[in-house]
């Protein structure tokens, strides 16, 4: 993700787009069909969804994409795929109490811990929804490989992409949250809590560069400095 002015990480994640690492899978079954998006268990290993997903992402867009043609229907619809696709795949609850730290999450108000969480994942769709509209036409397709360190409840799957300066190996770490009904029975599924790139963590870079904000105002000040940065990018 190209981090903004008043959020940005100090690590080389600025030298290829954060996007890149989650867009090119997470949007891909809900472009055809954004109502009836797969459902991808537990009991499936992760880097099978993964590769699919990335398989079907770049395919599908560039279909719809020549259909839309007007670029304010396209943009429209890269951020509604995005949203209804990608933050579903996301523990964004999680990654948001990492960010912030046990002890303002603890002591926060339910409605500031909600209203951050939801200002969060709308930064998130609009980086990546601006990915999907600036690289659908390269050739960046991730390779993946199998899944290492893996446990009944966590796993990490590498993949390596290429860049114009090198190849960058990025690992998905993901975890099974039983989080999704089917039918009224609960089912775990497969959702990612972080991201690595050349060993360099996406979550730990931004909680080092928000740590100010929440040291200074809290929970409340981060979502307005959030809030903030949503706004500056719809002007």
């Amino acid at each position: 993700m190209k981090p903004s002015r008043c959020l940005r990480p100090r690590s080389s994640m600025s030298n290829v787009k954060i996007s890149l690492l989650i867009a090119c899978f997470a949007t891909a079954n809900l472009v055809a069909h954004p109502s009836e998006p797969n459902i991808y268990k537990c009991s499936t290993p992760a880097v099978t969804m993964l590769q699919e997903m990335s398989n079907t992402l770049m395919k599908e867009y560039a279909h719809e994409k020549t259909k839309l043609k007007d670029s304010t229907a396209i943009k429209s619809y890269a951020k509604r795929v995005t949203s209804n696709a990608l933050l579903p795949s996301l523990d964004a609850e999680y990654m948001a109490k990492q960010i912030v730290g046990r002890y303002h999450w603890n002591n926060a108000r339910s409605r500031d811990k909600q209203a951050f969480v939801e200002s969060y994942k709308t930064l998130i769709a609009m980086e990546y929804s601006d990915f999907l509209l600036d690289s659908s036409n390269d050739e960046n397709h991730l390779k993946f490989y199998p899944s290492r360190r893996n446990t009944p409840a966590q796993t990490i799957v590498l993949a390596t992409v290429n860049t114009d300066r090198k190849k960058s190996t990025i690992g998905f770490y993901m975890h099974c949250v039983n989080n999704t009904v089917i039918n009224n029975l609960p089912y775990k599924t497969w959702m990612i809590y972080d991201i690595t790139l050349d060993n360099i963590s996406y979550l730990d870079q931004f909680k080092v560069a928000a740590s100010s904000t929440v040291r200074n105002s809290g929970l409340p000040g981060l979502t307005k400095k959030i809030n903030e940065m949503i706004a500056k990018r719809k002007d």
